[in-house]
């Protein structure tokens, strides 16, 4: 991050601070952890979709902000002036569809 450009710093909320408590306590909890999973049919523009999630991580501070911790005396909330988001792809369809969702899980 200390190469990146910061356009605000701010103290973490009650409950910000409580999240991170947690979190620390049992780092391979995922009580605080949500994941995405996308089914997708028909045409899909991949490269317009990763666009979009980029364009909506420009216009949104949470989305560029980091929760920073370590050698400080209170945690802080780093929103940086920018980030770049990039969408991770596997093409999987040379496999059969049992295979397809067994590497979509793993990912």
């Amino acid at each position: 991050m200390s190469k990146q450009k910061i356009q605000k710093v701010y103290p973490l909320t009650p409950m910000q601070e409580g999240m991170l408590y947690h979190a620390m306590l049992d780092p391979n909890s995922s009580a605080y952890f949500t994941q995405l999973e996308l089914g997708i049919s028909g045409d899909f523009d991949l490269d317009l979709f990763e666009k979009s999630l980029n364009e909506l991580v420009r216009a949104y501070d949470i989305l560029r902000t980091a929760f920073v911790y370590q050698q400080l005396q209170k945690p802080r909330q780093v929103v940086l002036a920018e980030r770049h988001l990039d969408v991770y792809r596997e093409d999987l369809s040379h496999l059969n569809h049992q295979e397809q969702k067994k590497g979509i899980g793993s990912i």
